[in-house]
C-alpha cells in the first residue's frame, strides 16, 4: 500500500511537469516555419518533434497515474472479500489506456509520416496488452473468453505429473499470478504460466461436488447391516446445511480386506459458500460414530467388537441377547424398571426391519406398543390445520416412541417414516400386562417419566409444573384403566 501511495504521488509530480514543460514548449514553437522536407526552421523542427515526444510522454503518465488511483480506491480495499471487481477494473485500466492512445494519435496527427507510423506501431502494441487484460487467459497457444476463476472462488490446483493438489480461496489476481489462501490462513502464490503444468477445479463454479469417505468395519458384521448404520448417519448428515439430497449419497463396499470389509461413502456438497470439505467430512464422521457406537460398535477395526470366526450358534445368540437388553437398559422409560423385568421385554422384543419411507406408524391409527429405533434413522411428521405434513423432529439409535399407546391405548400422534432401512424393537401391550400385574406401583413411577417426557417435547415445562399433579393422576388412572389394573 506504501509503495503503490509513493507512485501515486510520483506520477502525480511528473504529469503535471510534463503539462507544464508540453504548454511552455508550444507557446515556443512556430508550427508553419517547421518543415521537414525543406530543412527549413531546422530548430523549429527540432522543438515540434521534442513537442510531441513531450506530448506523448505525458498522456503515458497520465495514464499510470489514474491506473494507480484505481488500484488504491478500488482494488484494494475489495481484495480477499467474497467481491469479485476484476473485469470492472480491467475495464477502466482499458478505458484510460485507450483514452492515452488517442492522445498519442492527435499529437502523431501535427508530425510527418514517419511520426505516424512510429505511433502506430505502439498503440497497436498497447491495444495487444488491452486486449491481453481483459482476457487474461489468452496466450500465445489459445484464446479463452470464459475466465477460470475470479477473485473469492474456491479452487483446487493438482500437479498433473504427481497428482499432489492444494486447495484455497482466490484472494488476489495480477497479470502474471495469482495468489491463493488456503484453509491453514496460509498464502500461496503461482504465476500463471506455470498453471499449465495443473489441473485446475473451480469448486465455487460447480453447482456440487462428490466426496467421498471410506471406512473399516469387521467383516463379522454382515454387509446388510454396516449399510444400515451407515446410510442412518450418512442421511443424518445430508440434513445439514451445504450437504446436497440430490444426487442421492450411496454407500459401497470397496474391497475385502483380512478380516475388515472397506465401505466407500459417496456424498454431495456445495463446497465452501456454505460448507468447507473438511467441515463435511467432521460432519459425518461425527454421526458415523454415534450411530455405531449405539449398537456397541468401534470404528477403530483393531478394537472393534468381534465375534470370533469359529463361534458357535449359542454363543451368537447369547451376545444379541445381550446386546438387545443393554438397549433396553438405556431407554428412560425403563429405568425404574428391575433386571428381572427387563430381561422379562427383552425375552418377547419382536424386531422389525422397514425399507426406506416406510410409515412405521400413522397419525391417527389406534395402536397398543411402542418402538425403540435400534439401526436406522426416522422422521417425525405432524399434520398441520391445512392438513399439510409438517416435520418436527429426527430419530437417531437410542431413540423410542408411541408409548403413550402402549401405556393408554391413545391414538397415534405424529406420522414417524424411515429416512433409511431401520431396525426397530416392538413392545406389545401383553408383555407390560404382565409386569404391571407383577407390581402394580410401577404404573406411577411409569406416568411421571411419561408426563415429564410429554411435556418437555412440546415445550411446556413451566405449565407442567402448574399442574404436574393433576396430569399425573389423569395419566395414571388412564394407564391402570386400559391395563385393568
Amino acid at each position: 500500500m506504501q509503495n503503490t501511495k509513493a507512485k501515486i504521488l510520483r506520477f502525480g509530480f511528473y504529469f503535471v511537469i510534463s503539462i507544464v514543460l508540453l504548454v511552455s514548449l508550444k507557446e515556443t514553437i512556430n508550427f508553419n516555419n517547421a518543415n521537414w522536407e525543406t530543412f527549413t526552421g531546422f530548430w523549429e523542427l527540432i522543438k515540434l518533434y521534442f513537442f510531441y515526444l513531450v506530448g506523448i510522454i505525458t498522456w503515458t503518465i497520465g495514464y499510470l497515474f489514474i491506473v494507480n488511483l484505481v488500484d488504491v480506491f478500488i482494488k484494494q480495499p475489495v481484495e480477499g472479500t467474497q467481491k469479485d471487481n476484476t473485469f470492472f477494473i480491467n475495464l477502466i485500466h482499458s478505458t484510460f489506456c485507450g483514452i492515452a492512445a488517442t492522445g498519442w494519435f492527435l499529437t502523431a496527427f501535427h508530425s510527418r509520416i514517419i511520426s505516424f507510423y512510429i505511433t502506430i506501431f505502439i498503440l497497436s502494441f498497447i491495444l495487444m496488452l488491452i486486449f491481453k487484460n481483459i482476457f487474461p487467459s489468452f496466450s500465445g497457444k489459445k484464446l479463452s473468453l470464459s475466465k477460470p476463476y475470479s477473485v473469492g472462488d474456491w479452487i483446487e490446483i493438482r500437479e498433473l505429473s504427481s497428482g499432489n493438489s492444494l486447495m484455497g480461496e482466490v484472494v488476489d489476481i495480477k497479470r502474471k499470478t495469482i495468489q491463493i489462501k488456503m484453509e491453514g490462513s496460509k498464502y500461496i502464490s503461482y504465476s500463471k504460466a506455470s498453471l499449465n503444468n495443473y489441473h485446475l477445479i473451480n469448486y465455487s463454479k460447480l453447482d456440487g461436488v462428490e466426496f467421498e469417505n471410506k471406512i473399516l468395519i469387521s467383516s463379522d458384521i454382515s454387509p446388510e447391516r454396516a449399510k444400515r448404520i451407515i446410510n442412518a448417519a450418512l442421511f443424518q448428515s445430508i440434513d445439514n446445511k451445504g450437504f446436497l439430497k440430490e444426487p442421492q449419497p450411496r454407500v459401497l463396499i470397496n474391497r475385502y480386506l483380512d478380516h475388515t470389509i472397506e465401505y466407500k461413502i459417496k456424498y454431495w456438497i456445495k463446497p465452501f459458500k456454505e460448507i468447507t470439505p473438511e467441515e463435511a467430512n467432521d460432519i459425518l464422521n461425527n454421526n458415523l460414530y454415534i450411530h455405531f457406537s449405539k449398537v456397541g460398535i468401534t470404528l477403530n477395526y483393531t478394537k472393534i467388537i468381534n465375534y470370533n470366526v469359529d463361534i458357535d450358534k449359542n454363543e451368537f445368540e447369547k451376545k444379541s441377547i445381550e446386546h438387545s437388553k443393554n438397549i433396553l437398559q438405556s431407554v428412560d422409560l425403563f429405568s425404574s424398571l428391575t433386571d428381572t423385568e427387563i430381561s422379562e421385554i427383552n425375552t418377547e422384543l419382536i424386531e422389525r426391519v422397514y425399507q426406506p419411507h416406510t410409515t412405521v406408524i400413522k397419525e391417527g391409527e389406534s395402536g397398543d406398543s411402542m418402538f425403540i429405533l435400534v439401526e436406522g434413522l426416522l422422521d417425525v411428521f405432524i399434520s398441520t390445520e391445512d392438513k399439510k405434513q409438517l416435520k418436527v423432529a429426527q430419530l437417531i439409535p437410542g431413540s423410542f416412541f408411541g408409548e403413550m399407546s402402549l401405556l393408554t391405548g391413545e391414538q397415534r400422534s405424529a406420522n414417524i417414516i424411515t429416512v433409511t432401512e431401520s431396525l426397530v424393537y416392538e413392545i406389545k401391550k401383553n408383555t407390560m400386562e404382565k409386569i404391571f400385574q407383577a407390581r402394580p406401583s410401577l404404573v406411577e413411577e411409569l406416568g411421571k417419566i411419561v408426563a415429564e417426557r410429554k411435556f418437555k417435547n412440546i415445550a411446556m415445562q413451566d405449565e407442567y409444573d402448574k399442574h404436574a399433579s393433576s396430569f399425573m393422576k389423569e395419566l395414571i388412572s388412564k394407564i391402570k384403566s386400559f391395563f385393568k389394573i
